[in-house]
């Protein structure tokens, strides 16, 4: 799909706000290129509401990212705007420096203990996807290593001053569940937190099947500043992508998005996708790849999406529930920032049956939810007598939170 057909694609899908739709632009640029004749259209508009599109950038992650376009239309968006774009961006920069810079310190002493370890998702999408110019939004510093090698890692990180950081979560819930841990500490100047996750899986469970066959198989070198960085092949990048997109968070943002349309582009002629399609089939992820490729379809358009999607098994009735919850809540937002938890809380149990292969696997899921994720899901302390209680019963909770739903639906 051509740029032109991909914007053509967002206008009749999925019909959102003046201010999406602007947003929905700037989104097409970051993966296609130049798309001033969509961005002139909204932007010039004097009803847009600017205040909105703030929103919607946060809310989807890419205010960072929005900088370097909208500051060639600073005499049609307000100054303030272009001000703001301009903090976020210069904030993300010195974040990422900072970040580089620990995982070069993170990397060369691993090595000297002769441990392997891969940026994942966020330094490694800016090492091989993004323009060097460009800001993508991290929180932390993610990487993997073998499992083998974990406790010698986390030795490590904490000579490097590096503390383990649990969130108030028991140690064996990130062990067992998680598959990774975290670990922080204060940067030199007091100005910042560093955060690093040492994962040994990509999956959010300790099945085996959440881990890419040939994962460590078939690692790839690129050249960042002149220094060789190790990185995991585009197929379990996206494999992987694909797999963290079940995490409790947010379900719609168009950063996730431009990260796999990028990758899913730039490797569209080498992408070995008949491993893709026999992983996939092993760990189950059809319906999940559908639904991210599906959004990726309405919104921003990938002619590699395109090629893929058909070939994924699922049904036309699960096709058709997809795309309409897509197209119905990709572009809500909360009401306030004081319902935000609540707005993401309801958007991923809404979206959660969707992402299994078959409704007995969700139930399966949803009755076998570690209570750690559940207290983050209704927004609890993980361990507290009322957490418990209502973990016990979840059964119910979840009878109950349904037929809110579905009242609230028809009022």
């Amino acid at each position: 799909m051509d740029e032109a057909n991909s914007i053509m694609a967002t206008k009749t899908s999925l019909r959102p706000s003046p201010e999406a739709r602007l947003v929905l632009g700037i989104a097409n640029e970051i993966i296609h290129g130049a798309s001033t004749q969509e961005i002139n259209k909204y932007i010039s508009n004097d009803k847009l509401d600017w205040e909105k599109v703030k929103q919607i950038l946060e809310y989807h992650e890419i205010s960072s990212l929005a900088y370097l376009i909208l500051k060639d239309y600073s005499s049609a968006a307000p100054p303030y705007i272009i001000q703001w774009l301009n903090e976020k961006y210069s904030a993300c920069r010195y974040y990422l420096a900072g970040y580089w810079d620990e995982f070069w310190k993170i990397s060369g002493n691993l090595q000297k203990e002769n441990i392997d370890i891969l940026p994942i998702k966020g330094l490694a999408l800016l090492s091989d996807v993004y323009k060097p110019e460009q800001a993508r939004q991290m929180r932390d510093l993610d990487i993997i290593c073998k499992k083998q090698d974990v406790e010698r890692s986390e030795g490590v990180l904490t000579a490097l001053g590096y503390q383990k950081d649990l969130k108030g979560y028991s140690e064996s819930y990130w062990r067992n569940n998680s598959c990774h841990l975290i670990f922080s500490k204060t940067g030199a100047e007091q100005r910042s937190i560093f955060t690093v996750e040492l994962h040994w899986s990509l999956g959010v469970t300790g099945y085996d099947r959440n881990i890419p066959a040939r994962l460590w198989d078939n690692i790839r070198n690129l050249s960042v500043n002149g220094r060789s960085i190790k990185v995991l092949s585009a197929e379990d990048t996206f494999l992987g992508l694909c797999i963290h997109y079940r995490r409790f968070g947010r379900r719609f943002s168009l950063k996730n998005i431009c990260d796999i349309a990028l990758l899913l582009e730039k490797y569209d002629a080498t992408l070995d996708r008949e491993y893709i399609f026999s992983e996939i089939k092993r760990c189950q992820l059809n319906s999940l790849v559908y639904f991210i490729l599906r959004q990726i379809e309405l919104s921003v358009g990938s002619s590699c999406a395109n090629k893929m999607i058909n070939r994924l098994v699922v049904s036309s009735l699960r096709k058709s529930i997809i795309s309409r919850f897509i197209k119905n809540n990709m572009f809500l937002l909360p009401r306030n920032p004081a319902s935000s938890f609540d707005f993401f809380k309801s958007m991923c149990m809404k979206s959660q049956i969707l992402l299994y292969d078959s409704f007995r696997e969700s139930v399966k899921y949803a009755f076998n939810i570690p209570i750690e994720v559940f207290a983050q899901v209704v927004g609890l302390p993980p361990y507290s007598d009322k957490t418990k209680k209502i973990y016990k019963f979840r059964f119910v909770f979840y009878l109950l939170t349904a037929a809110k739903l579905l009242i609230k639906r028809r009022v």
